[in-house]
């Protein structure tokens, strides 16, 4: 894998983007990949603050997360690109002060730059609901480019059936094979010092399956 570009993408907060995106992250690295996280939404507690407690802990290995405003994405991703094998870019919800234009440029550049686009959606009437809009600002350019939608905080099968149902309905994205269920041990990690859900020493059932699912999300997402 060698200059790869991932843009997880969202116009809504609380979805699942630093989830996905730190773990993503970590998983990389014991891949022995190497990989880096731009994270664009800096406007919240991000992916750069749990890389920054996970560096004072002394926890190994560090993660290497960037915060950068969008607007410098495309004239450093080219270097970035010389240094690392994977680029994951975290685009965060648009804020209320930032312009329409800019949010659908920051939409176009994701598709521009990435090979690969992924969206976290919860199964809710109103996560849905912005689907639509994402796919709306979606360039033409976006044919060209895989759009996933990866299911998450699942927390029944008929969640999940009910979700899946609307693929009819999507002119770009394609739900992942793989999922992600409603888990307290995804936050709580991100809460201990800066951890992967892959790191925790599962002691129960819901833990020993969120890093199973989540290794097959990994492997989905990287590797078809």
């Amino acid at each position: 894998m060698e200059n790869y570009v991932l843009a997880i993408v969202g116009n809504k907060g609380g979805i699942g983007k630093t989830t996905l995106a730190y773990n993503f992250l970590y998983w990389l690295t014991q891949q022995d990949i190497s990989a880096i996280l731009i994270d664009c939404d800096n406007d919240q507690y991000s992916s750069a603050d749990f890389a920054l407690e996970r560096k004072e802990a002394g926890i190994k290995p560090e993660l290497v997360v960037k915060n950068m405003p969008t607007k410098d994405l495309r004239k450093n991703i080219v270097k970035l690109g010389k240094k690392y094998e994977v680029i994951i870019i975290e685009f965060g919800k648009a804020n209320e002060d930032i312009e329409e234009v800019d949010r659908n440029s920051a939409l176009e550049l994701a598709i521009k730059l990435a090979d690969k686009v992924v969206m976290p959606i919860q199964p809710s009437p109103v996560d849905v609901k912005t689907i639509e809009k994402v796919e709306a600002k979606l360039p033409l350019k976006a044919r060209d480019v895989e759009t996933v939608l990866v299911p998450n905080r699942i927390k029944s099968k008929d969640q999940l059936n009910a979700l899946l149902r609307i693929q009819p309905d999507l002119e770009y994205f394609e739900f992942s094979k793989s999922f992600i269920k409603d888990r307290v041990c995804y936050q709580d990690s991100l809460g201990d010092e800066g951890r992967s859900v892959l790191e925790i020493k599962a002691k129960s059932k819901s833990e020993k399956e969120a890093k199973k699912e989540f290794r097959q999300l990994c492997k989905e997402i990287f590797y078809g």
